[in-house]
């Protein structure tokens, strides 16, 4: 953690946990130079020192050759083809009576409770020998479906008894179901990761699956079975993703199978609902059949080498319907403009925003929001108004949240049986939060210092008996997540009624902290444009995590990643931003290290072949003058001089209409600001192709901060982010036609109207209309489409 999170709340204090790393550009081999501390790290900053004879101390543990290790040979393989992994462990994993298995998974599973098959790792002969490793070769068969996986190694805690008699025992099959007696529980600790096994799609399986795959959906088609027809669409998507070489055969047939998937779309809703009996997995067929389509052509369009096989006229098709009759708004695919302003008025209550011919639309729109004084003072002054109310004062905040962490510093943490000190993280030190707000704190240990889970939960049950023996200040002790993949104690300040989460390392966390705090401080529109966005997302219930919706966090990245796409930038990308920025770059851009979930439940996943996760980025309160890099940021920031009213229309309207959900990703470190697709994340991260929000973290890049929302929630947000647009730019409208019959602007009425607007705007939702049945015929979409004349 950097000086910003220290000058906080804490008092003097052991060196900080993150370290700022420069690469030297020769001999990457050498020991990396380390910064020991904050101190250390600010003079690296401000001094640019590339000396890699520093005398630092390694991060992680010994690189893979010196630890835990699987290998699997060969990586690049075909289906059912043997393959030999080598497995490597120190011996004290190796102790007598655990149970280790090693099992294979699809590379990016997130957890070990579902491997596709696996087999004990015995050691048995060697173990009460003196050896420092243990070393075993298995052989097994390739899977049968082409993709990328990785073996993993870990333990069983089910309890089950196994032979230890040499043989390596096979617990379940392909379809992988467990062990035969009783219940699996596998541990979510790896002990050891293999490198990337690769599974090439062969020429007869593409055909055989192809053709299985348009049976399929043919049958399913005159069955009118639609978890028939939906399997196959998930195939053929499938089928596509794994396509990566030209073949020479198959036009044909996926020609013939893509123009059954267009003819379906051509069927009107109540064909459809006659057609499809609607069942418990699958209540509205027409919803599921046009977004999953979605899912498939963005699939054929990102794919290449599936774009050879598919003829040019059909791809033209295939674009035009793409790009024309796609509604990101409703999930479906429309006919004309006519149905779909009919079905936006009839499930949604609002239709369009109408400006005339489509040529002409976007550019009455970006002329409202430039010259409309509804928009530039009207709203802009009612932004202000409602952002001073709902911000709190930041004296009195950090005193209130002081008091909290003096009091829990002096009467617990300091009497604890271990060295540790309190570190505060979240909303209470992000500028982003309020008097309600929760406290998030965490316990930093000494360096070196590497806890397991059941370590870490002993360590808060030491805090909850502390806790608990003050019930002057402190109630609501509560432990239920104490047993939680992350440990975390809750408790509740007795003053001052403000919960509080406690938990042990969470380096990530407060590097979070500090990027949003750094965003907060650059330009005091981010802040007034966040908390009038919260209260918009509340009171709308777009922002309640027991509805699967999406987090506060998650609505911060959508902020600053529209902030970063505006012309010029009203925010820049801090992690693109050199240390002696805005001089001239430096060659190589400094790197800070942080553990990751995973490695701080296991110490030992550092050895599986990652240096820790990149959590470098410019902030300017690790520098020793502050205010001199704040200033510069202020400085690059008021380049842009749009009004907050104009930010918040237009952030309606890029997350409302223009935002296109189902092929690009939210993102806020891409360099200049750039498009990142949701093919590039499925190549990186193996995220799959799905029409929801995916926002990717700004550290943990492998993470989608949108994973919890369920397709009637992202459809849910989407449109009520449209309709606070259409209904403000109804306004817009009405004041316009008043203002060219008034020769002077009447600022009072102004503000009436966008009072009584935002109020509609802000209405409170008591029972959210989820999307629940297409009572509305819609037309067919006809193939191929002439072009639009009005769009929305």
């Amino acid at each position: 953690m950097n000086a910003q999170m220290a000058a906080l709340y804490q008092h003097p204090k052991p060196p900080a946990n993150d370290r700022l790393l420069f690469q030297p550009p020769q001999h990457q081999h050498q020991r990396q130079p380390l910064a020991q501390s904050g101190g250390e790290l600010l003079g690296l900053l401000n001094s640019g020192n590339n000396n890699s004879s520093f005398n630092g101390r390694d991060l992680y543990p010994p690189p893979r050759s010196q630890g835990n290790s699987i290998h699997v040979a060969p990586e690049v393989t075909k289906p059912n083809d043997n393959i030999k992994v080598q497995v490597s462990l120190l011996a004290e994993e190796c102790i007598v009576g655990r149970v280790l298995l090693v099992g294979l998974f699809r590379l990016g599973q997130p957890t070990n409770d579902k491997p596709i098959f696996v087999k004990q790792v015995l050691f048995e002969n060697k173990l009460h020998r003196n050896y420092r490793y243990l070393n075993t070769r298995i052989t097994f068969r390739a899977p049968r479906s082409p993709g990328e996986f990785e073996f993993r190694v870990f333990e069983d805690k089910s309890g089950h008894s196994h032979q230890l008699n040499g043989k390596r025992h096979l617990p379940n099959d392909d379809h992988h179901d467990g062990h035969h007696h009783g219940k699996v529980s596998y541990s979510n600790v790896t002990i050891a990761r293999s490198n990337r096994l690769k599974v090439c799609l062969e020429y007869s399986h593409f055909i055989d699956t192809l053709r299985a795959t348009h049976d399929k959906f043919q049958q399913g088609v005159v069955d009118g079975d639609a978890g028939l027809v939906l399997s196959a669409l998930l195939a053929l998507m499938r089928l596509v993703d794994q396509v990566e070489t030209v073949f020479l055969h198959g036009h044909a047939l996926l020609g013939d199978l893509l123009e059954a998937c267009l003819r379906l779309l051509e069927r009107r809703a109540e064909d459809i609902t006659r057609s499809f009996a609607a069942t418990e997995t699958i209540p509205h067929p027409m919803e599921t059949f046009h977004g999953t389509l979605r899912n498939v052509l963005n699939a054929v369009e990102a794919n290449k080498y599936v774009r050879e096989l598919v003829v040019d006229d059909q791809l033209a098709d295939i674009s035009r319907i793409q790009r024309e009759r796609f509604c990101q708004v409703s999930g479906l695919y429309f006919a004309n403009d006519a149905d779909r302003s009919a079905f936006w008025l009839e499930h949604f209550g609002f239709a369009p925003v109408k400006f005339g011919p489509s040529e002409v639309r976007i550019d009455a729109e970006s002329k409202i929001l430039q010259s409309s004084s509804f928009v530039t003072c009207g709203l802009s002054r009612w932004v202000e108004r409602e952002a001073e109310t709902l911000m709190p004062d930041r004296a009195a905040f950090r005193a209130s949240r002081q008091s909290i962490y003096d009091q829990l510093h002096a009467e617990v943490i300091s009497k604890l049986p271990f060295s540790c000190e309190l570190d505060v993280f979240g909303s209470s030190a992000n500028e982003f939060g309020n008097e309600n707000s929760d406290m998030d704190m965490c316990l930093v240990l000494p360096e070196g210092t590497a806890p397991i889970v059941e370590e870490k939960q002993r360590m808060l049950l030491e805090v909850v008996a502390r806790l608990e023996s003050r019930p002057d200040l402190f109630t609501s002790v509560d432990t239920t997540r104490l047993t939680a993949r992350i440990p975390i104690v809750m408790f509740v300040s007795r003053a001052s009624g403000i919960e509080c989460d406690l938990c042990v390392e969470n380096r990530l966390a407060q590097r979070n902290t500090s990027l949003l705090r750094a965003y907060a401080r650059a330009d005091p529109r981010v802040r007034m444009l966040a908390y009038v966005m919260k209260r918009f997302v509340k009171q709308r219930r777009m922002n309640c995590a027991a509805e699967g919706t999406l987090s506060s966090y998650g609505y911060l990245l959508l902020l600053i990643h529209y902030l970063q796409r505006q012309d010029p930038p009203v925010l820049p990308v801090l992690q693109a931003l050199p240390p002696n920025w805005p001089d001239e770059p430096q060659e190589k851009m400094p790197s800070v290290l942080c553990h990751g979930p995973s490695e701080e439940l296991d110490p030992s996943a550092a050895n599986d072949g990652h240096n820790g996760i990149e959590t470098y980025f410019y902030d300017p309160f690790a520098f020793r003058e502050p205010k001199q890099k704040l200033a510069a940021l202020h400085e690059y920031c008021e380049r842009n001089t749009q009004s907050v009213g104009e930010l918040l229309l237009g952030f309606l309207r890029y997350f409302g209409l223009q935002f296109d959900a189902t092929r690009d990703v939210v993102s806020v470190r891409r360099k200049d600001a750039g498009t990142m697709t949701k093919d590039e994340k499925r190549h990186s991260c193996q995220w799959r192709f799905t029409t929801r929000l995916s926002i990717e973290d700004p550290f943990e890049v492998g993470y989608d901060v949108a994973h919890v929302l369920k397709g009637s929630r992202d459809k849910y947000i989407r449109q009520q982010f449209v309709r606070a647009y259409v209904m403000l730019m109804d306004g817009v409208i009405q004041h316009q036609a008043k203002e060219d019959s008034q020769e002077e602007q009447d600022v009072e009425a102004e503000d009436e109207a966008v009072a009584h607007i935002m109020a509609l705007v802000n209405e409170h939702v008591l029972d959210v209309p989820f999307l629940q049945a297409l009572p509305h015929p819609l037309s067919p979409v006809p193939t191929p489409i002439p072009p639009a004349h009005e769009g929305f």
